[in-house]
């Protein structure tokens, strides 16, 4: 058997290994960051960046599936460290696959902080997403970050 009929007989056992799994909302989300006066300003000064972390989860409806303490079933994360300038970013989007029958919904929770490069306490206090993949990935994404007054 040729290199080539391995790699079909590879994707073909890949496709049979995902029949248990459900697709997800496997779309990227588009974030905008804004920083009111002169935190993006503040931040560059000390050498600090921002850190975008995104957790993916959905409730669970399968007796199977993992559950987290609070009743949710885990599905992926992911962190982007950004310079402190109002920009537009993009993150990747839930697991294109979840297992079958885990949850009904995948949803989403976005928090933005400062990275820690240069103090050790978060700097900013700044506006969160919370809510189901579906919907967050077809809207106008706005977070809005000022300095914690010390």
């Amino acid at each position: 058997m040729g290199a080539g009929a391995g790699w079909i007989a590879g994707v073909a056992a890949l496709g049979l290994s995902l029949g248990g799994m459900a697709q997800a909302e496997g779309r990227p989300i588009t974030l905008h960051l804004e920083f009111a006066g002169d935190t993006a300003a503040t931040l560059v000064g000390m050498g600090e960046w921002v850190t975008i972390s995104a957790f993916y989860a959905g409730i669970a409806v399968a007796p199977e599936a993992p559950l987290e303490e609070d009743g949710s079933v885990y599905l992926g994360d992911e962190t982007l460290r950004v310079f402190p300038a109002d920009q537009t970013v993009t993150l990747a989007g839930p697991p294109q696959f979840v297992p079958a029958g885990w949850t009904d919904e995948v949803l989403i929770n976005v928090n933005v902080f400062t990275a820690r490069f240069a103090a050790e306490d978060n700097l900013i206090d700044c506006d969160f997403i919370d809510g189901p993949v579906a919907e967050v990935a077809l809207a106008e994404n706005t977070i809005r970050c000022g300095l914690i007054a010390p």
